[in-house]
């Protein structure tokens, strides 16, 4: 799963706690469906010509902060993406607005 080998990456995820377990990608895979079917709105696997790239959208932080909860805007990229993914034709995503429920 590109999604998992994405978060288990120890340079993508070096500003992490640590990197994801193919099982609690899997988990957050299952988490970011449940808020798109919830919310309507989540975060969004990003394709360039075929192969998966990582992804970007929106996602909601309920950690306890003074801030939250808080709706983060959020991208992970596979490294050889890195400096060239916004180069590509940005779709409607950008123009997404996440209504306040």
């Amino acid at each position: 799963m590109p999604f998992a080998e994405l978060n288990a990456d120890p340079e993508t995820m070096r500003f992490f706690p640590k990197t994801a377990s193919h099982e609690k990608s899997f988990q957050v895979a299952d988490e970011i469906r449940e808020q798109i079917d919830k919310d309507g709105w989540g975060l969004w696997a990003v394709d360039i010509e075929g192969q998966f790239a990582g992804f970007t959208g929106f996602m909601t932080q309920n950690y306890e902060a003074h801030f939250t909860p808080a709706k983060e805007i959020a991208w992970r990229f596979r490294k050889e993406y890195w400096g060239m993914v916004m180069q590509q034709k940005p779709h409607g995503w950008l123009h997404f607005t996440p209504s306040k429920r």
